[in-house]
């Protein structure tokens, strides 16, 4: 499909493609320098990248060695990779946590409502659909997803991902524990058939992180809705 048209609300202010387009590239960079500070490997065509160069690359050169810098690391290299920034994550949520009680005390929420057309509705569901390898489905479609996914893992306490939230710079090591049945403080939306919601801990320690995602999906005709 042709002719892309996105829509996009965070708690009821409109954000434009091209300020969306902006953050991506920022946060391409920052991925990139902060890689190269701890050691890893970023380069373009076989040529080791300066923190100059890494400024210098246009939008989608940054999004290209971003995805390639990032998936030539296995989930197990990319968390020794970040062990240090990790061990900074998880005590911050550990300190944000402290004393909170889920269920009784109040969450504060976020709300981002999106509208894609152009698209094919079925492409959220095929593209995780298709492979059986948490790892190879991170490379072929998360990393081309967020500039900060940086993996998926399975492990016998469940899948662990590891990604950067908006209100922290650092990435985190989470399980991600999925429940759809999991009781929030937002109301489902009836109109929207397709649900999905999770309650991650920590990777480290199963500390909770009271930080729920609740995905809601509508598939339209060309597109798709989602908050």
């Amino acid at each position: 499909m042709s002719d892309l048209e996105i829509k996009c609300f965070i708690d009821g202010h409109q954000i434009y493609y091209d300020q969306l387009e902006a953050i991506e590239y920022e946060r391409a960079k920052h991925v990139l320098h902060e890689m190269k500070r701890l050691g890893g490997n970023v380069e373009n065509r076989g040529e080791a990248l300066s923190d100059f160069d890494i400024d210098a690359l246009s939008i989608q050169e940054a999004l290209n060695i971003n995805i390639q810098a990032r998936s030539q690391y296995s989930a197990s290299e990319m968390q020794e990779l970040y062990k240090e920034p990790l061990k900074m994550s998880d005590d911050m949520w550990k300190k944000a946590n402290y004393g909170f009680h889920f269920g009784k005390d109040r969450m504060q929420k976020s709300h981002v409502d999106m509208e894609v057309h152009g698209i094919d509705p079925k492409f959220l569901t095929s593209a995780t659909e298709s492979s059986e390898d948490l790892e190879e489905q991170s490379a072929k479609f998360l990393y081309t997803m967020n500039p900060e996914h940086f993996c998926i893992q399975k492990t016998e306490n469940g899948p662990v991902g590891m990604e950067t939230f908006g209100m922290y710079g650092e990435p985190s090591a989470m399980i991600i524990n999925v429940d759809n049945d999991l009781k929030t403080q937002i109301e489902p939306d009836p109109t929207y058939p397709i649900k999905s919601a999770g309650f991650p801990v920590l990777a480290s320690d199963g500390s909770p992180m009271h930080n729920i995602p609740y995905h809601q999906y509508k598939p339209l005709e060309d597109g798709i809705r989602i908050k």
